[in-house]
């Protein structure tokens, strides 16, 4: 009698445990993953998971996401096992201390030095197209660049000694400002945020960008060490989670919400 009851109540735990939904979060940063003004997650990463997880109802039949304010309440999540999966990070090997990689990346995101449609013809008829294969080829362009920001190395080296002639602003959308009114010529800028920001004001169809990246980096969504949900920390759900990217990027899917968002 007391094995039946214990194995009555195992099944009970279990199904408790199931019933929390599998849970996914990460730090506000749009376009890929903020707060409507409803309150909602929105944004390319939930779409992108969204289509994921529902192709997975067997594995994980309820989802749900949770957009942190703050980097360390998030970070805390994930290792407390608030989180089960942690949204948009790059792979580190001192995060695998209590992280687990999916093999698939599914964003490249670049840094890359945007211009205008207008300034590239200009130059074009000109007959000195711009070419940015080394930093030095942009010697002679006028460089937006903001504050703080990191770039690379090499880039601030280069402004600082006066191989580049580097405009400092405070803020990202008074060097767009000056890009568009063409007081400088190139504005270097994280790929996704910009364009996303041109499309929602309307500039988007006058800007372009130099095929080169400034840097690049592959960006995955981990799972939690701490999570204690089913089929986890076996590598069940992060096969299938594998197995399932790579279809939707053969399909073409993240493509076509990357675009969605104003990304190409």
């Amino acid at each position: 009698m007391k094995a039946v009851i214990f194995v009555l109540l195992l099944h009970l735990y279990s199904a408790i445990i199931v019933a929390k939904p599998f849970t996914m979060g990460g730090d506000i940063d749009p376009p890929l993953k903020w707060l409507d003004e409803n309150n909602q997650p929105v944004g390319i990463e939930i779409e992108l998971l969204s289509a994921i997880y529902s192709q997975m109802p067997d594995l994980v039949p309820e989802f749900k996401f949770i957009i942190f304010r703050s980097s360390p309440r998030s970070k805390q999540a994930l290792k407390d096992g608030t989180l089960d999966q942690y949204i948009t990070m790059s792979h580190k090997k001192k995060r695998m201390e209590y992280l687990l990689y999916p093999t698939e990346s599914h964003l490249n995101i670049k840094w890359v030095f945007f211009t205008t449609h207008q300034f590239l013809l200009k130059e074009q008829q000109l007959g000195s197209p711009v070419i940015f294969n080394e930093y030095q080829d942009l010697a002679k362009y006028r460089i937006g660049a903001t504050q703080d920001y990191a770039y690379s190395e090499e880039f601030w080296r280069l402004a600082n000694n006066g191989t580049l002639n580097v405009e400092v602003m405070q803020k990202n959308k008074l060097n767009i400002k000056k890009l568009l009114a063409g007081r400088i010529d190139l504005f270097p800028s994280y790929q996704f945020k910009m364009q996303w920001n041109a499309q929602q004001g309307g500039y988007d169809q006058l800007l372009s960008y130099l095929p080169k990246a400034i840097r690049d980096k592959q960006y995955f969504n981990p799972f939690s060490k701490a999570s204690t949900y089913p089929n986890v920390l076996n590598g069940k759900i992060i096969d299938r989670y594998d197995d399932v990217l790579r279809s939707l990027k053969r399909k073409g899917v993240i493509k076509k919400i990357l675009k969605k968002y104003g990304v190409n």
